[in-house]
């Protein structure tokens, strides 16, 4: 159990890019982050499920956990006739 809520500076929870330069994972992937106290996070996408799992230096928040829910659909733009 780690002493602190914030490992490497992210909290599980947090909406992230990681961008991973190479292995199994290779490439940019965006969704909330299940951090680890070794430093090693899961990035779940929208359903659940694990998308990738990395090293907290690859990773970037884009948006902190605050606690509450956002949508976490695109927004599309309607068609321009």
């Amino acid at each position: 159990m780690p002493k602190t809520k914030y490992i490497h500076g992210f909290l599980s929870g947090d909406f992230v890019r990681a961008t991973f330069p190479k292995g199994k994972y290779k490439g940019t992937h965006i969704g909330f982050v299940a951090a680890r106290s070794s430093g090693y996070f899961d990035i779940k996408n929208n359903t659940g499920g694990v998308v990738a799992s990395g090293n907290a230096r690859f990773c970037e928040i884009i948006e902190g956990f605050s606690g509450y829910i956002y949508s976490k659909t695109l927004a599309i733009p309607p068609p321009v006739f």
